[in-house]
């Protein structure tokens, strides 16, 4: 379909010295150090499994003690966060990154791409099915190249090592790294995003050589991480045309929320009148199957500058989410799902007393009543009172696994040198316009002020300071200040906390920076007391 004008993939490739694929027995060296198993187990291992036990051992005994309804359900969200917390140990430089990850088919040059805005040759860009492995690619102090084995063992490699891994490894020796290596790590001091992680994934599709050999693993690696990403630029490969079905098949089964950054590459190959046709024919293609968009681009990774089309879209985009905050909210996570069994204890702890008093009033009002109302009064009586002590025990339990799990969550944040961020951090701002003259007396910038989240809708997250109106924050304001999605942010019922940055009396107009704080068993209830829903 597209008309080539170049003789690009004529090029001469000139043959790298690599000792590791030149030398049988650096190679066999290199096998050994990437499957080499820990003698013994870290430290941060150590706090994962003291987790794993509070989660499977501690939280399934309380959950006996109350029957939850929805224990299941609890149980596999608490594994997730471990399994989350696991992930962060082993990726800790990850932990406040927004991650852009670049996904595409075999051979959509997606290493290069990224090569080229590096501006680097760090990445192989002659990737084998068989050897492709998924890369982050992040600022760091020093330039850093590390391999996760499948032991969950950090080894660091050397760029040689790398070329080697992800070339001729496989063909020379007969040797996969896919089912060694989980992933690779490249952190770079000249990377101009400190808050952005690029991420190389394998093509989802493979060669047709390939496919008519074996399975296509390389599609559940490449779609495994790209669910986990936050942003996600998208390749094509121009000279094969537009945007085919199974692109839009995967991209589909990614169930991506926000819009996609389209990149049409290799456009030094295609002449013009093709290439936006080709383009056209794309947008159409993802307007057709609802896919939302934020940019369709062509773009040449060979190409020494200017390597974007007509406008410098990539480049403000990576601006824009670089100023975007990416926050660990371990803990919050671990207390939001321990919160729902203290706002379902709670409430139990509430049908017992109403029951107790219930059947205390009857006990003197039924007189000459028989025996047989009696015992049942006094049968209702007292499972009431089982009821009552049993969830006092429960809500000890939790407080009790809830520190400990905190004290742990600690640790792990201090190894790593991690702090979990609030809301504050990211400067976010809510406005209360007050209807009364009188509504600002008393209040001078500085001050603090304890609220409770109300609601989340289109317009932003309302929050309850105790005025007659709401302080409100938009949704474009956490948008631009955040990349977490709203609701893992805010959730109704919240307890968060502001400081007055301005107070405008002639405007009537009250802003305040907020901040979120864990909240206590007895907030909880106080909250549920109210109506709230809990967090």
């Amino acid at each position: 379909m597209a008309r080539l004008r170049s003789e690009r993939g004529k090029r001469r490739i000139v043959q790298e010295e690599n000792r590791f694929l030149d030398n049988p027995q650096e190679g066999m060296a290199l096998i050994s150090n990437l499957i080499s198993m820990p003698k013994q187990k870290e430290e941060l291992q150590q706090h994962v499994e003291t987790l794993n036990k509070y989660v499977h051992e501690e939280f399934l005994e309380i959950c006996k003690l109350g029957h939850l309804p929805n224990e299941a359900m609890m149980f596999s969200s608490l594994k997730k966060l471990v399994q989350d917390v696991e992930d962060m140990c082993q990726f800790s430089a990850l932990a406040n990154k927004n991650v852009v990850a670049i996904g595409g088919g075999f051979s959509a040059g997606k290493s290069q791409f990224l090569n080229s805005i590096l501006q680097d040759n760090i990445l192989p860009t002659e990737l084998t099915p068989t050897t492709a492995i998924p890369t982050y690619i992040f600022k760091g102090r020093e330039e850093k190249i590390t391999a996760l084995n499948t032991f969950h063992l950090s080894v660091p490699l050397d760029r040689e090592a790398v070329k080697a891994i992800s070339h001729e490894f496989h063909e020379r020796y007969n040797v996969s790294f896919s089912h060694i290596i989980k992933v690779l790590t490249i952190e770079k001091p000249s990377i101009p995003y400190e808050t952005i992680t690029f991420l190389d994934t394998p093509g989802y599709s493979k060669s047709d050589t390939f496919m008519e050999k074996g399975d296509n693993t390389d599609e559940r690696i490449a779609r495994e991480h790209l669910m986990h990403a936050d942003y996600l630029i998208w390749l094509v490969d121009i000279t094969k045309g537009t945007i085919n079905d199974t692109d839009i098949q995967f991209l589909l089964s990614l169930h991506f929320t926000k819009p996609l950054f389209v990149i049409f590459n290799k456009v030094d190959l295609v002449d013009e009148e093709t290439a936006l046709q080709i383009v056209q024919e794309g947008k159409e293609r993802l307007a057709d199957a609802n896919i939302p968009y934020e940019r369709v681009i062509m773009y040449d990774s060979t190409a020494q500058e200017g390597n974007e089309r007509d406008g410098n879209y990539l480049r403000d985009f990576f601006c824009r989410v670089n100023k975007r905050m990416k926050f660990t909210t371990v803990k919050e996570s671990f207390g939001k799902v321990l919160d729902e069994v203290k706002k379902y204890s709670f409430q139990e702890t509430k049908k017992g007393k109403d029951m107790l008093q219930i059947m205390n009033g009857f006990y003197f009002e039924v007189g000459d009543a028989s025996q047989e109302v009696k015992d049942r009064i006094t049968f209702l009586t007292n499972e009431s009172k089982e009821e009552i002590s049993r969830q006092k025990g429960m809500m000890k339990k939790l407080d009790q696994l809830e520190e400990k799990l905190y004290i742990t969550l600690d640790h792990v944040m201090k190894l790593l040198e991690l702090k979990e961020q609030t809301i504050g951090d990211g400067g976010v701002l809510a406005y209360l316009q007050g209807r009364k003259a009188d509504l600002f007396d008393g209040l001078s910038v500085g001050d603090s002020l304890k609220g409770t989240v109300l609601k989340r809708n289109f317009f932003g997250v309302f929050i309850d300071f105790g005025f007659n109106d709401s302080a409100v924050i938009s949704m474009h304001d956490i948008g631009e200040a955040f990349t977490n999605e709203v609701e893992d942010i805010f959730s109704n019922g919240q307890v968060v906390y502001g400081e007055i940055v301005t107070v405008d009396r002639v405007k009537k107009l009250l802003v305040m920076k907020m901040e979120e704080k864990g909240r206590s068993s007895d907030e909880i209830n106080e909250g549920n007391g109210a109506g709230g829903e809990g967090a």
